[in-house]
């Protein structure tokens, strides 16, 4: 009589072989995450890149950016996103658009769109339209990324350099000089002192001149407003950080401590709601900002 012999199980696929987990190559950095975690949202692009490539040994690569790819995936953990001060909201949300999550997303406990902004939309238009006036635009702005460039590469030269050794003492004075001189040092403005102790731990930032006293400084390149937040926003795509003062525009690097970027407020769990709050009112002057 035949011995009757079960067949053998079907070869495991990839997938199966890491314990069901799946990787995600992220423009180089690898993301380890349970199928059924990604296959319970079957609609999403992830989940359609799982099911595509269910029998390949190889990541499955997903061109976005790594810093912003742990907030996609919390959407599949908790059904909404958390995302912290130093990950810009609006790229997560044109991220979440792209990998077809839904219009509809809960960010840091309120309810966002994942549909293209119309005030982005008229902003790029009219950032558009103030460039395309502007004669000698492209030179004038690779002379400035140059100027720059030099910049902070003097400044990179310095901190080389060892401390400078004090000031002789001063000579003698007569004590009416000392006095006056005593007086002069006190009228010194807090705001001023402030300002220097602040400065004294940071990379000096570049100085565009602006406005003086007979007007535009270089008219023939900056000579309004919209022009010279068109520059702004032009370094800051570049990555660089743009303050106005009255008169200049300054562009730092985005070297920031972590208590800088938070303000100097240390987040926590349990001010979850808070945080919320103040990305809530970012994205609204960030809007705001577009649409100047």
């Amino acid at each position: 009589q035949p011995v009757l012999r079960r067949p053998p199980p079907p070869a495991p696929s990839s997938l199966q072989q890491v314990g069901n987990m799946v990787q995600f190559d992220v423009c180089g950095q690898l993301f380890r995450v349970p199928v059924r975690l990604i296959r319970s949202k079957p609609s999403t692009e992830l989940a359609k890149l799982v099911e595509k490539h269910a029998g390949g040994a190889a990541p499955i690569f997903v061109d976005t950016a790594p810093e912003r790819f742990g907030c996609i995936l919390d959407w599949y953990r908790y059904g909404e996103i958390f995302v912290p001060k130093t990950v810009p909201l609006a790229a997560v949300l044109q991220d979440a658009r792209r990998l077809g999550l839904p219009e509809e997303v809960v960010v840091n406990g309120a309810p966002r769109s994942t549909r293209p902004s119309a005030a982005r939309k008229v902003g790029r238009e009219l950032l558009a339209a103030v460039i395309s006036g502007w004669r000698g635009f492209e030179v004038f702005f690779d002379a400035l990324l140059r100027r720059i460039q030099a910049h902070f590469e003097v400044v990179g030269r310095k901190g080389k350099l060892p401390p400078k050794p004090p000031p002789p003492p001063p000579p003698q004075q007569s004590q009416q000089q000392q006095q006056h001189n005593g007086e002069k040092a006190a009228g010194l403005s807090d705001a001023a002192a402030e300002e220097e102790e602040e400065e004294a731990y940071d990379f000096p930032p570049f100085v565009l001149p602006l406005f003086g006293e007979t007007g535009w400084i270089d008219p023939s390149h900056i000579s309004s407003g919209p022009r010279a937040r068109a520059v702004a926003l032009w370094l800051e795509e570049r990555g660089y950080l743009c303050e106005f003062t009255d008169t200049e525009l300054l562009v730092s690097l985005p070297l920031r401590l972590k208590a800088e970027v938070l303000g100097g407020y240390a987040f926590d769990g349990e001010d979850e709601e808070l945080f919320g709050e103040e990305e809530e009112e970012t994205a609204g002057q960030e809007a705001e900002y577009a649409a100047e």
